[in-house]
């Protein structure tokens, strides 16, 4: 009977310590997976996104400024000084 509890004992502490450290391991290796996986995709969006908004800026205000150097300088201000 004293081997039977000691090895019921054994098995039961030995199973719960197991049990513990796997899951502890697993959540632990699922949290910084997602952790990392959502920074990664959130810091890449983020770069994406302001990448997009600043090339999109800087093409329409490039835009902007040759049309508005055209109607001013070229259509304005050359027709009064050089008058066909």
């Amino acid at each position: 009977a004293g081997w039977l509890a000691g090895w019921l004992a054994g098995w039961l502490a030995g199973w719960l310590a197991g049990w513990l450290a796997g899951w502890l391991a697993g959540w632990l290796a699922g949290w910084l997976a997602g952790w990392l996986a959502g920074w990664l995709a959130g810091w890449l969006a983020g770069w994406l996104a302001g990448w997009l908004a600043g090339w999109l800026a800087g093409w329409l205000a490039g835009w902007l400024g040759y049309f508005l150097h055209y109607i001013v300088f070229v259509k304005i201000f050359l027709k009064n000084i050089i008058p066909n």
